[in-house]
Formats: C-alpha cells, structure tokens, sequence
C-alpha cells in the first residue's frame, strides 16, 4: 500500500467513525480536510472504493465484477458520499496558501482534522533558499495545529537512500532535505513496505 492510499484510507475511516457516532453534538457539522497536491480526486475516491471493497481498482475500472461486488461498491459510494471529507485537489499550494485554506475550513465548516499529500509539494517562494523555504514549512505546520487547535497529519517523501540499506529500514536521516521534520514534527511514523524479517532481525527489543 502507497502512503497517499494508506492517508486517504485514514481520512475516509475517521471522517466515516465521525459521521457514524456523532459523539459532540455541537460539533456535528465538522469536517475532516484531506489535501491532496499530487493525486488527481478521482484517483482518491478509486482508492477509498477499492481499499473498502478488497477489489483491485483495475477491475472497477474495467467492469469486470460480479454482481455481490458492485454491491459492495454501491455501499462504499454512498458511505463516501455521507461522511464529511473535504477533498481540495489543488496542484500547486504555498505554506501560507495552506494556512488560509485550513483556517477558512475552521471557521465555516469546524475542521476537525487536516491531512496534507505531501510536503514536498508545498511550492517555494522564490525569496528563501531551499533550506529556509523547507525550515518554514515544517516550523509552519508545526504551529498551525495550535493555531487551528486541531491535529495535522503530513506525509513526507524519503530519500532512495533507504533502498540501499540491507534491512531496508527507514530511518529520519531518509527525509534529506527535509531533515528539520526531525525537530518539529511531534510524531513520527514510517511506512515500511519490505519483508518484515528484514527489519525485525536488527531490531533490538
């Protein structure tokens, strides 16, 4: 599972727990926000279906189900269509671009949670260097949460250094040049992809 799947499968479980239990009731009318700069917002909803369904996307597209199966997937549509994600699929967004967007959705529609695909997409201004453009994005998204009084989840692209390693476990000297992630970030998860005996047999418990 990519990392942009397993974030959207995130968004749409927590936007769909929220909708099912409604738990704050002066809350109910909040939204999840999932910004997507890379993955066009069908390729998302193909994700959320197939992921749900356990049917490869390739046979959705094609057609080639059975009848139990695009049950399956009329029920996922209309799980979709209820729970309360917002998909903002822009391309192209600056750090402050961001900042505006999540505290508009704060204010008119209670954001609850913002997930943003993926870091090194935010665009660059052109009066930093790269080092000072990358320091304030990560110092930015570190203070938007508190701002906003919500969690922040971003994904980040590593390095093909982690390839070459043996056990092919990543570690945050594979963020490059995103490294200040190491310093701001309050959490921070990887995904590993490879045979789990490759990493567990260097892991010391």
């Amino acid at each position: 599972m990519s990392k942009a799947s397993l974030t959207i499968n995130i968004a749409f479980k927590i936007a769909n727990a929220y909708n099912r239990n409604r738990i704050i009731q002066e809350n109910e009318n909040s939204i999840l926000g999932f910004f997507s700069l890379e993955i066009f917002l069908e390729q998302l909803a193909m994700h959320i279906i197939s992921e749900q369904t356990a049917i490869f996307s390739f046979y959705i597209q094609n057609g080639s189900i059975s009848d139990e199966q695009f049950l399956k997937i009329i029920h996922t549509v209309k799980k979709l269509q209820k729970a309360p994600l917002y998909i903002n699929k822009i391309g192209t967004l600056s750090i402050t671009q961001l900042a505006a967007y999540g505290q508009r959705l704060k204010r008119q529609h209670n954001l609850i949670v913002l997930i943003i695909a993926y870091t090194q997409l935010i665009i660059k201004n052109s009066r930093h260097s790269l080092e000072n453009h990358i320091q304030k994005i990560t110092l930015d998204l570190k203070t938007l949460p508190k701002k906003l009084n919500i969690p922040i989840v971003a994904l980040s692209q590593l390095s093909h250094q982690v390839k070459n390693r043996t056990d092919k476990c990543s570690q945050l000297s594979n963020l490059g040049d995103f490294s200040s992630i190491k310093q701001n970030a309050v959490i921070r998860p990887f995904i590993f992809k490879y045979r789990k005996a490759n990493y567990l047999k260097n892991v010391e418990f």
